[in-house]
């Protein structure tokens, strides 16, 4: 049989060497590895040829709005103009399709999103190691807990809480310097330096997330050095060890779902799992150019919030854990309390309101001079 894809030269020389279109293996049993934009790209393709939506891993899902939900909200600012976002929904029953690629070679470049603890849903590798449970060490009454770590080839990332005793003077005493940025120190005596990262939080409990470049590759052990912090008598050391995240019992993120689009907006889930007492969302918006997200949720009066909420089809509302949750920035966590109900077999996602940032916007406003009090303040109202 003949393919009318192929030149007849094309067609004699697979006829020669006895290699047939639609089985291609042999020719790739041997192969070295490929790099890593090569397999990214390999795996989109792939993924696209299947009719896989946008290379997630599941066709496409039809969002499905909460019944009854209000109207989504969203300021743009200098302009004053309100958008509107949907719900998104999400899919627990997995469906599957099949890639004409050998097993070998689909396992080969397949990478997978896992819910790494204290750093949440990540993208991971056989070249991925992470701190399997939290590392607690106290001094002098202050409690410093490594929550997460992670490490792959292209950097490693902490987070961490410090909680201090209540004294008598809580706030001076956090406030005036509360610590040095913590450093990796690496088996051989090395000292990493951060690239970035932020300590913050309020008078007895704050939490860092610091960023770091490459470690050298084998590197499984390190301590994490806080030269100084406020309320100890000296450093204090944090002792961790890694786990490639293979091994590591680590929960598998699923794909997730997007709204349909509302004035240029959608909210989509870009994974999502389900761990323990646990539901974890990465959030995501697709914007128009120039805007961000600030906000997946609207203060409404002191002390409220109007926030996101997560349903199942059984009528049961899991509620939010604001304290785990990033819903300031685009690419954000939802973090939910469960454990998810055995019988529930799909989720909804609702965003009553979306706040967003429009830094391209321009507003001209008059200014009228001759109503202008001298020494005191005009209050325009626009």
């Amino acid at each position: 049989m003949t393919d009318s894809r192929l030149t007849p030269e094309e067609q004699a020389f697979l006829a020669e060497t006895g290699l047939r279109p639609d089985d291609l293996a042999p020719l790739v049993s041997d192969a070295p590895p490929l790099p890593a934009d090569a397999l990214d790209r390999i795996r989109r393709r792939a993924r696209e040829k299947a009719g896989i939506d946008g290379g997630s891993g599941l066709p496409a899902a039809v969002p499905v709005p909460e019944a009854g939900a209000a109207p989504a909200r969203a300021f743009r600012r200098r302009t004053g103009r309100w958008l509107a976002a949907a719900a998104a929904a999400l899919l627990l029953t997995a469906a599957t399709a099949a890639l004409a690629y050998p097993e070998q070679a689909v396992a080969a470049i397949e990478r997978l999103v896992r819910l790494v603890p204290g750093i949440g849903l990540t993208e991971t590798d056989g070249e991925t190691w992470v701190l399997p449970e939290p590392v607690t060490v106290e001094r002098d009454g202050v409690r410093v807990t490594v929550e997460g770590f992670v490490s792959d080839p292209e950097g490693a990332r902490l987070q961490l809480r410090v909680r201090w005793p209540p004294p008598a003077e809580p706030v001076k005493a956090v406030t005036d310097r509360a610590a040095d940025p913590p450093e990796l120190r690496l088996p051989d005596g090395t000292a990493v330096q951060r690239r970035t990262g932020y300590l913050a939080g309020g008078s007895t409990v704050m939490v860092g997330s610091y960023d770091y470049g490459a470690l050298p590759a084998g590197t499984r052990a390190m301590v994490v050095v806080l030269p100084y912090l406020a309320g100890t008598s000296g450093p204090v050391e944090v002792p961790l060890t890694l786990v490639n995240a293979a091994e590591a019992g680590l929960a598998e993120g699923r794909p997730g779902d997007w709204s349909e689009e509302n004035r240029g907006i959608q909210v989509g889930v870009s994974h999502w799992a389900a761990a323990d007492d646990r539901i974890v969302l990465s959030l995501d918006a697709r914007l128009p150019d120039g805007t961000t997200v600030t906000g997946y949720r609207q203060w409404v009066s002191p002390g409220r919030w109007v926030e996101p909420q997560l349903t199942d089809d059984r009528g049961r509302t899991y509620p939010l854990s604001d304290f785990e949750s990033q819903l300031s920035v685009t690419q954000g966590r939802a973090v939910f309390w469960g454990p998810l109900a055995p019988d529930a077999t799909r989720l909804t996602f609702t965003v009553p309101y979306l706040q967003l940032t429009d830094y391209d916007a321009e507003a001209r406003l008059t200014v009228p001079l001759d109503q202008l009090p001298e020494g005191q303040p005009l209050r325009l109202d626009q």
